[in-house]
């Protein structure tokens, strides 16, 4: 019987024992974790304030961009009443680079942000201009989308109609709802790196009351003035846990046996990006009738409301916030030209933002009646 007790007390001491140290073991791992996110809060504040700067100005002009309707008024007498869009609007924003911020010292200075930029972006196997990078031949083509002519594609939807008294209505947008993006096969995303599958949500809803000073004549081109606005709104969120757990196993250590060998502390690390634009303003637009062409040039002048925020949650209590928002009077200048062809009309557009320096390109169809 003694022997039995003697056995049950080693028994309790050595449990005891080990629970000390699987208790000191696992404070000293969930430290070095702590250690780490808070030398890694600059890298992203890096990154959601760059973002912020980079994205801000594309996002007002796509916010205006898709109207699908070039000519200062709806066009011939006997299709003249209303139209639609037959496809979506193409809407192609070119910025002056969405990553300016990695061409700066503090970029490369970066405990794991620009690892993991190369690991997305940069990586000739699964990077997404791993490919181009890799090759000569697009080297130089890779760098202009990145930091020069950086493409935001965006599909709208059109509608207008004549109103009494020379005025004409224009409407425009997009809803993009996040079960409509969660239908998309994950196939299709295969080239991403593991873990980063994005979530998204995107609304754009835009309108324009003009009147219509001149018609088009024999002797005079049409001549329009109008007011308009839009709402832009973003939200885009990524999962980082795979990539952080990528990046900083080495500096990790040996994880406690008691969390077990497949751990991570960054599990449900992610990024989440939302972005609300509200654009108002004035244009003119003047257009000729050339047989079936209708060449057009249109300036406005538009007062932007941005916000930019963004939120980087890298354990359950490290959570950064960041982001940037101004709001900016600018000029756009559009040109291009309508192609009618009985009731099909084809628009394509072609704009450029005097103050931020950003281009738009707009192709799309409708149908008029």
């Amino acid at each position: 019987m003694k022997k039995f007790l003697v056995l049950i007390l080693a028994l309790m001491l050595f449990t005891g024992v080990a629970s000390v140290f699987s208790d000191a073991a696992e404070d000293a791992f969930n430290e070095l974790v702590n250690t780490l996110v808070g030398t890694m809060e600059g890298d992203f504040s890096l990154l959601l304030d760059g973002l912020g700067q980079d994205l801000d100005p594309i996002l007002m002009q796509n916010a205006l961009d898709g109207q699908n309707i070039g000519m200062a008024e709806l066009g011939s007498k006997r299709f003249n009443h209303f139209y639609f869009s037959i496809l979506p609007t193409v809407s192609i924003t070119a910025a002056n680079g969405v990553f300016t911020f990695t061409d700066t010292q503090a970029y490369e200075d970066s405990l794991v942000l620009k690892g993991m930029l190369d690991s997305i972006l940069f990586d000739e196997e699964e990077g997404l201009l791993g490919s181009l990078l890799a090759n000569e031949d697009y080297e130089v083509l890779a760098d202009v989308l990145l930091n020069k002519a950086t493409p935001i594609p965006a599909l709208k939807l059109n509608a207008g109609a004549k109103l009494p008294s020379n005025i004409e209505l224009l409407l425009y947008g997009m809803w993009v709802p996040p079960f409509l993006w969660d239908m998309i096969p994950a196939d299709t995303m295969s080239s991403l790196p593991d873990g980063l599958m994005p979530t998204f949500n995107y609304l754009n809803i835009g309108a324009e009351l003009r009147y219509v000073l001149l018609r088009d004549s024999k002797d005079t081109p049409g001549v329009s003035i109008g007011l308009g606005g839009a709402y832009n709104h973003l939200l885009l969120g990524v999962g980082l846990g795979d990539l952080l757990y990528e990046s900083l196993g080495d500096s990790l250590g040996t994880i406690p046996a008691s969390f077990g060998a497949d751990y991570n502390p960054f599990e449900d690390a992610g990024m989440e990006f939302s972005s609300d634009t509200i654009v108002l303003g004035i244009n003119t637009t003047i257009s000729k009738k050339l047989a079936v062409l209708y060449p057009f040039i249109k300036l406005g002048a538009y007062y932007a409301i941005t916000d930019f925020s963004g939120i980087a949650t890298l354990t359950e209590t490290a959570v950064i916030e960041g982001g940037d928002g101004h709001n900016d009077m600018d000029m756009l200048v559009s040109t291009g030209f309508d192609l009618m062809l009985g009731p099909l009309g084809t628009n394509l557009t072609v704009d450029y933002n005097l103050g931020s320096g950003v281009w738009g390109l707009d192709l799309g169809s409708r149908l008029q009646f």
